[in-house]
This record gives C-alpha cells, sequence and structure tokens, in this order.
C-alpha cells in the first residue's frame, strides 16, 4: 500500500489521545474495515462491534447517500490495530497571523499536523460501521446502488476520529478500553425522536405540511401571543392530559396527514406498500410543486373537518375532554374526536371515506364525501363509546375514566362499530351474534366482540340491549 498523508487534528480528552482526520470517501474505504475482518476469534471476549445490519445499511443509509445533494454524516469513530500511524505536527507559532493564537494558549504545539498512513496498521470503524458500510455499497462497482452514485462522491471529504491506545497498553486492556469507549459513546447518544423529526426534518414531507398546518392553517394557526400554541401541542408525546388546552398534538397532526395522504394512487406511485419503502422515500424532499399540491389538499380535508365538527375551533378544547361533564349543571363535554386515540382512528376513516368517493381533490367534493360524520354519534356519554372507551366502575355521574385496560383495541372496536353504521362494512344480523368457533372457522360477530369488551359490573343486561339499540338507531 503506497503511504497516504492526511490533514488533522491531534487532541486529547480523559484517558483517550485522538485525531480528528479529514479524510475522502474512497481513501475511508481502502483504509478502514470491520472489526469482523480483523479478529479472527468471534468469541464474546474480542468482540468489538454490534453486529453489522448489512441490508439497513444499504436500504436506507446507502440510499440517503445517493438520493439527498446535501448529504452529511457525522464523524466515524475508528480504532487502530498494529501500531499508530505516524504523526508530523506542524506549528504555527512563527506565523505572525496566528500570534493571537500562540498568546493564549503558548503555543500551538502538536496540535496541527499530518498523519501518514504506511499501511503497517489495520484500522476498524468503532462507531460509524453502518455509515461505512453505507459509503462502500455507493462506491461499489459491482452494487446495484453504484450507477446512481453521486458525481465525484469518491472525493468528497469525511471527517474520521482515530483513537489510539497508550504504548503502555497491552492488547487485551486496550481491547476492553475500546468496548468500554464503544458503550459510551451507543448509551448516550440520544436519537432525536419523532417529535424532533417533524418539528425539524425538511425531507420528509408529512413533517414539511404537518408544520405548514400549523403556521398557516386557520385551525391551527399561532400568533406567538402565548408561548406555546394554544391549537396544537408542540412538544414531544401524542397525550393530551387536563392541563392541556390544545386541540391536538403535532405528532397526532403529523400522523394524521401521512393517514390522509395515503391514498391508493399515492401508494401505488411512490411504493408505499411497506413500512421500509414509506421510511426509505421520506428521505427524499418531493419537488415544491408536488408539496404544494399535497398541503392544498390536506388543508381541504381539515376545512371539511372544521364545517362538520366547527367546535374544534373553540379556543379551550380541554372543555370538551371533561370526564365530569354528564354531572347536571356542567356547561363542559366529552366528545370523542377530541381525544388523541380517536384522532389517530379517524384519520384512517376519513381516508376510506375518500376511496370510496374516489379520492376527490376538490373541496366540495370533499366536503361531502365527508358529509356523514355529522350523523354519527360522538358523545362519549353515548353508544359506541359508553363502556367501551369511557367506562365507569359505578355508572355514577362524574365516576368516569378513559378505558385504561385496553384502549387502543376498545378504540378500533368502536370505530368498526361506525364503520358499519356508515355502510363501509356489512353485517347480517345472524353475523353480529355470532360466537367463535375455531373449528368451524368463525369468529365472534361484531355485537358478540363488542359485549364482550363492555366494562361495568353496574351494567344490567337491559342496559348492555339499550345501547346496542341507540348502535342500530345510528346505522345510516
Amino acid at each position: 500500500m503506497v503511504a497516504q498523508l492526511h490533514p488533522a487534528l491531534k487532541l486529547s480528552m480523559g484517558t483517550w489521545e485522538y485525531y480528528s482526520v479529514k479524510m475522502s470517501m474512497k481513501d475511508l474505504v481502502a483504509n478502514v474495515t470491520f472489526a469482523h475482518e480483523i479478529y479472527a476469534s468471534k468469541t464474546l471476549s474480542t468482540a468489538m462491534q454490534r453486529v453489522l445490519d448489512g441490508a439497513r445499511a444499504k436500504k436506507e443509509i446507502a440510499r440517503y447517500l445517493v438520493s439527498n445533494d446535501d448529504r452529511f454524516f457525522n464523524s466515524i469513530v475508528i480504532a487502530v490495530v498494529g501500531g499508530k500511524p505516524t504523526w508530523f505536527p506542524v506549528t504555527l507559532d512563527d506565523d505572525p497571523r496566528f500570534a493571537m493564537i500562540t498568546d493564549d494558549d503558548g503555543g500551538t504545539g502538536e496540535i496541527f499536523g499530518v498523519l501518514r498512513f504506511d499501511g503497517n496498521q489495520k484500522y476498524y470503524a468503532l462507531d460509524g460501521q453502518h455509515r461505512l458500510k453505507a459509503i462502500r455499497e455507493v462506491l461499489d462497482p459491482t452494487s446495484d446502488l453504484h450507477p446512481e452514485k453521486p458525481k465525484d462522491f469518491e472525493n468528497e471529504n469525511i471527517n474520521v476520529v482515530l483513537v489510539v491506545n497508550k504504548d503502555a497498553e497491552g492488547n487485551e486492556e486496550f481491547m476492553v478500553k475500546y468496548r468500554r469507549l464503544f458503550g459510551h459513546l451507543n448509551r448516550y447518544a440520544k436519537a432525536p425522536g419523532k417529535f424532533n423529526n417533524i418539528i425539524m426534518d425538511e425531507d420528509d414531507a408529512f413533517a414539511i405540511i404537518t408544520r405548514r398546518l400549523v403556521a398557516e392553517h386557520s385551525l391551527f394557526f399561532w400568533d406567538g401571543s402565548h408561548q406555546d400554541s394554544m391549537r396544537v401541542k408542540v412538544e414531544s408525546g401524542q397525550g393530551l392530559n387536563k392541563g392541556h388546552v390544545h386541540l391536538i398534538a403535532i405528532e397526532t397532526l403529523y400522523d394524521f396527514v401521512e393517514d390522509i395522504l395515503k391514498s391508493p394512487d399515492n401508494i401505488s406511485d411512490y411504493n408505499w406498500s411497506s413500512a421500509t419503502n414509506l421510511k426509505n422515500w421520506k428521505q427524499s424532499r418531493p419537488d415544491d410543486e408536488l408539496l404544494e399540491e399535497w398541503y392544498l389538499f390536506v388543508s381541504s380535508v381539515w376545512d371539511a373537518i372544521h364545517n362538520i365538527f366547527p367546535e374544534i375551533s373553540e379556543s379551550n378544547s380541554a372543555n370538551f375532554r371533561n370526564n365530569a361533564a354528564d354531572i347536571a349543571g356542567d356547561e363542559t363535554r366529552n366528545t370523542a374526536y377530541f381525544r388523541p386515540v380517536v384522532q389517530q382512528r379517524l384519520a384512517k376513516l376519513i381516508r376510506r371515506l375518500l376511496n370510496v368517493a374516489s379520492s376527490p381533490t376538490s373541496a366540495t367534493k370533499i366536503q361531502s364525501s365527508l358529509s356523514a360524520l355529522k350523523k354519527l354519534n360522538w358523545d362519549l356519554y353515548a353508544a359506541p363509546w359508553r363502556n367501551l372507551v369511557l367506562v365507569s366502575d359505578t355508572g355514577n355521574p362524574g365516576d368516569w375514566k378513559m378505558n385504561d385496560q385496553g384502549l387502543r383495541p376498545a378504540t378500533n372496536l368502536a370505530f368498526e362499530i361506525l364503520e358499519w353504521q356508515l355502510g363501509l362494512e356489512s353485517w347480517t344480523t345472524e353475523e353480529l351474534e355470532e360466537e367463535e368457533d375455531v373449528n368451524g372457522g368463525v369468529r365472534d360477530g361484531l355485537k358478540t366482540r363488542w359485549r364482550k369488551r363492555l366494562v361495568g359490573i353496574h351494567l344490567t343486561e337491559n342496559d348492555i340491549e339499550n345501547q346496542w339499540a341507540e348502535i342500530l338507531d345510528g346505522v345510516l
């Protein structure tokens, strides 16, 4: 191997001596490998990396590299086996242009310099092996991604942090030290999380449209007069507690946008058929024309929802999430579509109604296709919500809570009932009351499953039949 020279900084932290090295992509691939390619032993005592997920590196990370002109990686941390590279310090002390630096810290010493890789050492990725694998994939002429390699990608630069062991450390000692470093690098690194991705991601179309709704749509617009938005909870998490006056959480709004845009045509055209494909698609920003088209569509859907449920524009949405609203004289309400778990499921129902109407895009036709939602009963004290989603041990006024023993399955079942009421599902009278027969291939009917999920020891058979009668009355 021909010796290579790389500009670098020599630094230290704790017990570590390390170098910050400028390296081209092709030099990185040529010089740095994986621990399993260096160490013959595969025992846990010599393991130096977690298992490499080659599929993830190729399908997600390498795809990101070839799909984004503004691609960027943070530093790859590498370790060295078989000695150290040669360090040639370059002093700036004699240059008057750097007098300020040399005066402040007593001289630049050996901070600046050049590292010489002469081929006698072996280097492997300590942190960043998936990024290294992705870069390899793009530069590999036999890879199916190679034809998409960005022009001159091999000469682009990346920062490499090279950590070296001290001369006095034996092989076993430094392996333990490197494993500990790997653990520290990963244990204290925190993934951005859904919330941060929504507010920061400039490639994910759903995040871009979500932020624009908050910034521009009249239903969500926040003028900044309060420290926080009064309409959208701009915090991590989808829950809305008693102290939240918001209509919706930004994470729920994001999911709503995604579900609404999952039309049959979009799923087919953009290959959203699997979670992996959708995740990869989110890494490439659509053109501005498509983003505008989708924003206007989602905005029209929310306009229609507002027309159907005008109370969602009320300033304090907490007044519609009061579990004690059934107490005589209380002016608050307990309305299903103000609940996050219902909002999450409502988006899927709306998308289904739009599909039935052949995915309209005009505001008038969107409004028409969703108008039946107004005819459903969204009062949590009424069926199908009562004793299913909103439950009570006593049935006494004010003694209600959201079902904490299976809220999501209960909500999904309530929406199955709504879909049947809307004519989206068909059940005969016999099918509704069928009992599960595993051998006969029969599952519980809709009414049977609803009865089994009802909560409340106070419920009588008459109560149950009266609630079912309410549900039957709601069939359109």
